[in-house]
């Protein structure tokens, strides 16, 4: 925050424009401008604050000449560099104007890799031993990835292994979403992104376990179709721009799927204590010592995660317990498995799981001729890898958009085009090689972008936020780091570092990762808002509150609710739909674009503009619209 002191003269006598009432109100209204506020904040100098101020009358200056013009005026040598910057930034934004209208195949592609990948490659590995702190936060995300993406990716295997009877194995999961980070920083444009196994990803290949099923066909091959036809679908609608469709996409949709990939990790998790600790415990001990170690782990992991807003521990160490919150309680319950050693605990380590098989992948396509006899689930595969293209497309290019919002300060330019190219090549060899994909995923992509920059805390109308005065992108050599981090831990410390794990605590890191996500959705707090008194919501942190009435707010929550229901139904349809050879839950991704259809062409006939602008408008959370 700033303290402005006015000191005057209290005897002397000014004009009331020169008084200190009329200067208080002049700094009032120049720290009433959100981005001078936050450049003043980054200013290490008198030099660059007066450089900001200038910036300010650069962008509010010019008197009114009395006809509602404004008048000519002398610009200083600093604010006419300012406007050739802005000319050229207006004339990059026709170019980039024209080029998306000009849809031609592979140029948009090309366009990104010349304009992003060769030119700022080499820095995104430079960039890390710029200095001393810079690499210390760099270390510092190095550490968050590992473990903020490798538990959730035991959790999200270890649902998929115990449900499935023809297994991918555990050691799959691990080795297919640490080969894909390592390519994608390798080769990819946006080096933020981070690739993760996803809960609509498991929920597809739930879909694709029984559809293999129904029709009699190998599980593995059925999948690695599936996953190739996904893939090859990917680069395909990329070497068209198919990335640009992205910008009709809005905050509507966007927490719809948010909501959805909660209640799949909440729904799993559930499913997993009530098929591992009611059907499988032989005695109430062993089902009540599963429970203590499931609920175990989700409370504790949520206790050390809010300490990130407690004011007992200086920022750093609340921000590192807080990041490392999920891996502090696994490990905390693990050595609580221990205690009472004579009743038996489920552990990573168990031959059903196959952690003990070999971690690197093998391509056998001896396989694909067992599909020849069967040309009907050739054709099924083929639509269901279409369907999971679909998906993808949402999943990854929300993903980039959002870890590229202007708050990030990335300067490095975007690459959605060919990084969305990227994802297709790297599903395609997944599925060549029977690897569950992996994609861009949220929120791990944003919160790269932004865990290891230089930023500053602060409080706005009672409300705790974060600004980034400086973004540090070096996202390749973390993710790279992290990801050959993993490798190695799985293939010399395998059974010390994830075997003695036990499920039960995995089960409730699910719950953990599914609650933490519902509760920081909108849809969520407006749900609630329908049986809270008002005056009880902190106003100060959703506009909508402040600014909609409550009936309208409520009715676009039914909405919003409605249309995650349908997904989500349609998505589990598999539990009741049980005679059809081409499940009805196959379809569930095309939902997406009829939800999409839906917020942009029903809802304006509902709602007025102007409530609309404000419980669609951009935050932090989602983007509305994300313009590619």
């Amino acid at each position: 925050k700033f303290v402005v002191l006015v000191i005057t003269d209290a005897y002397a006598m000014h004009k009331q424009t020169k008084n200190a009432l009329a200067t208080s109100g002049t700094i009032a209204t120049l720290f009433s401008d959100e981005e001078f506020y936050f450049e003043a904040l980054a200013a290490g100098s008198v030099s660059e604050f007066r450089e900001a101020m200038c910036r300010f009358l650069y962008r509010h200056g010019g008197d009114d000449d009395g006809n509602g013009q404004p008048q000519e005026r002398t610009f200083s040598l600093l604010e006419t560099t300012l406007i050739e910057e802005e000319a050229d930034r207006e004339q990059r934004k026709a170019i980039q104007r024209r080029c998306c209208s000009n849809i031609s195949f592979f140029a948009r592609i090309s366009d990104d890799f010349h304009r992003v990948v060769k030119k700022r490659y080499w820095s995104d590995f430079a960039d890390a031993f710029k200095d001393a702190p810079t690499f210390f936060r760099a270390l510092n995300t190095i550490v968050w990835l590992f473990f903020n993406t490798t538990v959730p990716c035991l959790a999200v295997g270890l649902v998929f292994t115990i449900d499935s009877d023809e297994r991918i194995g555990l050691e799959s999961f691990l080795t297919s979403e640490a080969l894909a980070n390592v390519a994608f920083s390798l080769f990819g444009g946006q080096s933020a992104l981070v690739f993760r196994i996803t809960g609509p990803t498991l929920a597809f290949l739930q879909v694709v376990r029984i559809t293999a099923s129904r029709l009699n066909a190998h599980m593995v091959t059925f999948y690695s179709i599936v996953a190739l036809v996904s893939g090859l679908s990917s680069m395909l609608f990329a070497s068209f721009s198919g990335a640009s469709l992205i910008k009709y996409v809005g905050r509507f949709f966007a927490e719809c799927l948010r909501m959805f990939v909660a209640v799949i990790f909440m729904y799993s998790s559930i499913n997993a204590m009530r098929n591992k600790g009611m059907q499988s415990a032989e005695t109430v001990s062993e089902f009540l010592k599963y429970f203590i170690l499931h609920i175990g782990t989700f409370t504790m992991s949520r206790k050390i995660q809010s300490i990130k807003t407690s004011p007992f521990l200086k920022t750093t160490i609340r921000k590192v317990l807080s990041d490392l919150a999920p891996a502090i309680g696994l490990l905390v319950f693990t050595g609580v498995s221990y205690i009472a050693p004579d009743v038996p605990v489920d552990r990573v380590h168990d031959e059903r799981y196959k952690l003990s098989g070999t971690m690197w992948p093998t391509y056998t396509p001896a396989r694909y001729s067992e599909m020849k006899d069967n040309p009907k689930s050739v054709l099924v595969a083929c639509f269901c890898g279409v369907s999971l293209a679909v998906q993808v497309f949402f999943e990854s290019q929300i993903s980039a958009v959002l870890s590229n919002r202007p708050e990030n300060k990335l300067k490095k330019g975007k690459s959605y085009h060919y990084d969305y190219f990227i994802v297709g090549v790297i599903n395609a060899l997944q599925g060549l090689f029977g690897l569950p994909i992996a994609i861009p995923s949220l929120p791990h992509s944003p919160i790269h972008a932004r865990i290891s920059s230089l930023s500053v805390e602060y409080q706005e109308d009672y409300v705790a936020k974060t600004h980034i005065i400086s973004a540090t992108e070096n996202g390749r050599f973390t993710n790279l780091c992290a990801s050959l981090l993993r490798l190695l831990s799985l293939w010399v410390f395998r059974h010390a570092l994830y075997g003695e794990i036990p499920v039960a605590a995995i089960s409730g890191f699910l719950l953990y990762m599914g609650y933490t996500s519902l509760e920081d959705n909108d849809i969520w707090k407006r749900f609630l808002l329908m049986f809270t008194q008002r005056e009880q919501v902190n106003h100060r942190a959703e506009e909508s509150f402040r600014f909609v009435r409550l009936g309208v707010i409520n009715a676009y929550t039914i909405l919003q609710i409605l249309s995650f229901a349908v997904v989500f139904t349609v998505s589990r349809s598999t539990d009741f739909d049980k005679n059809t050879v081409l499940p009805v839950a196959t379809f569930y991704p095309f939902l997406f674009i009829l939800i999409i259809v839906f917020a942009t062409y029903v809802l304006p006939i509902f709602f007025a503009e102007k409530d609309l602008r404000v419980l669609t408008k951009v935050t932090r959370r989602l983007v509305s619209p994300l313009f590619c």
